[in-house]
């Protein structure tokens, strides 16, 4: 799902003050007693044509809160007494294992984004057994199977299991402050490594190798737990982030926050290009990938030294404006009223203006009727209104009805009176936090200290949400040595925001990810 930051409000603990002053009035809540899972049995059928049996349990499990300071891992750690807890977390999970499942057998640990989201949309979408039969299906359409089998799961190579993120799902918050022990970068990541912790030793999988995917705002969340884990002694396969946004510098509708870095502007500008070819508001020469390579090149070797010089000649204005907007749609002058920058919700505004058409933020190729107030454009999105329909429809049939799993109420996203979401990070305990989230550094941590790590980063051309390029330029600036590089691999689609959602992408995805875990000694195809 998208990035959506409602606030980055900061705690007493990053203000590194007396937190006494600050905590509510509250009385401990008595623990709520959590249903046993529910266990099924399936089956899938691979492309492959393999029929593997399954060992569906869909269930709750509770973890405590990690707080922003809280550097203390869990990891093999006897559970925590949770008779008095000051706040817990129930979350819900999907899980997917072999009849045959033994200790080698890979387990990963899927999420989205958010911040504060449920992995519904992955849970149908993505590798496991089903999909979506018609996604953006009317609902005056005539009724069937709103599911299909999907040939392309990862279960043929690993067990899975989709997580959702604390105060989403079928889980809740319990005890006191609940939402400022969970709602924040460190925070979360502390819960969901919790969470692995308490699968494993739930479902006695100790041995088996870890891999964490995740897309989006799941990709921040995926690198801390990462180095949290690595730290605590886990050991990880791999990790596979999908429209990775782990340097919130380059968020493509967040450079007014940031004013003198310049990197959301130089690198969202190839998915303007991408989006303007779509929509044939760009001259067509060659193939959509060679005016990419194009684009990149002018990005960084062009636009970003005339951005960080801050003034141009008037010459030189003229001719960076009508370059850009050869590329982009948008008129020159446009571009230079808006000193050459124009984020992403303004960038999908302009684009078909004359035709009152809104462009789509999730994916550029989809648009729909612009909306009458301008300020909503940024969570009025044509892709997921395209969706929403199929989405939950599949889900009550699926969940609901197929996994007997429910019961209770279900929330897609956090919600609440205190849903704020705090936006920063230690990647060092005994340092400062971040003050533009970042954690790259947290990604080499782990791949520096497990020298058998290996990770899949892909995005999509058409991503406006998470743009594509800033992933290449990430990677590049990575502080790695080059023998680690070798087990890093950067792919771009043709697609979207959830990559996955696009038969073809998928398809290779699976072939990806399945030969990091098949083929750990061979390196990484690019």
């Amino acid at each position: 799902m998208n990035l959506i930051v409602r606030s980055a409000a900061a705690t007493c603990l990053v203000a590194k003050v007396s937190c006494a002053a600050a905590q509510p009035s509250c009385t401990p809540t008595p623990v709520t007693p959590l249903p046993p899972p529910v266990t099924l049995s399936g089956s899938v059928t691979t492309r492959a044509g393999k029929t593997i049996g399954l060992t569906i349990d869909t269930g709750l499990l509770r973890v405590t809160g990690g707080g922003v300071a809280d550097a203390k891992s869990v990891w093999n750690v006897p559970p925590e007494d949770t008779s008095k807890p000051p706040a817990t977390a129930i979350m819900s999970y999907y899980a997917y294992s072999t009849k045959a499942a033994s200790g080698a057998r890979p387990l990963i640990f899927i999420w989205d984004g958010g911040p504060g989201t449920s992995t519904r949309s992955m849970l149908l979408n993505s590798f496991g057994p089903v999909l979506i039969a018609a996604p953006g299906r009317s609902p005056g359409e005539p009724p069937g199977s709103p599911v299909r089998p999907n040939p392309d799961t990862l279960l043929d190579v690993a067990d899975l299991v989709f997580v959702d993120a604390p105060g989403t799902g079928f889980g809740h918050l319990e005890g006191c402050d609940a939402a400022r022990t969970f709602y924040g970068v460190d925070q979360d990541a502390a819960a969901f490594e919790r969470f692995i912790a308490t699968f494993v030793r739930t479902y006695h999988r100790e041995t088996a190798p870890l891999v964490l995917l995740s897309e989006s705002y799941g990709t921040v969340r995926a690198a801390v737990v990462a180095r949290r884990l690595v730290d605590a002694g886990a050991k990880l396969s791999g990790i596979v982030l999908i429209s990775q946004l782990m340097a919130l510098d380059a968020w493509s509708d967040g450079s007014r926050a940031n004013i003198g870095t310049e990197n959301a502007a130089f690198l969202t500008l190839p998915t303007y290009a991408a989006t303007a070819w779509w929509h044939g508001r760009s001259p067509h020469t060659g193939t959509l990938e060679e005016r990419l390579r194009e684009v990149e090149h002018f990005s960084l070797e062009t636009y970003a030294p005339a951005l960080l010089r801050g003034t141009l000649p008037n010459a030189a204005r003229q001719a960076l404006a009508d370059k850009l907007a050869f590329y982009t749609g948008v008129s020159a002058k446009t571009w230079m009223d808006a000193d050459f920058r124009i984020e992403a919700t303004r960038f999908r505004e302009l684009l078909e203006a004359e035709d009152h058409r809104l462009v789509g933020r999730e994916d550029t190729r989809n648009d729909g009727p612009a909306p009458a107030v301008t300020a909503s454009a940024v969570e009025d999105d044509p892709t997921l209104k395209l969706a929403h329909a199929a989405r939950e429809r599949a889900f009550d049939t699926y969940v609901r009805g197929t996994l007997t799993f429910g019961g209770r109420p279900f929330s897609p996203y956090i919600d609440g009176p205190d849903t704020r979401w705090t936006m920063h990070h230690l990647t060092d305990p005994a340092a400062w936090p971040d003050t533009y989230v970042n954690v790259a550094p947290d990604l080499v941590s782990a791949m520096t200290h497990d020298p058998d790590m290996r990770v899949l980063v892909v995005g999509g051309y058409f991503d406006l949400a998470s743009p594509y390029f800033g992933a290449p330029y990430l990677i590049a600036h990575l502080r790695l040595p080059e023998t680690a590089r070798t087990r890093l691999q950067w792919k771009a689609y043709p697609a979207g925001h959830s990559v996955y959602e696009v038969d073809a992408a998928r398809r290779d995805m699976h072939d990806r990810i399945a030969a990091m875990l098949t083929s750990p000694a061979s390196p990484l195809q690019h």
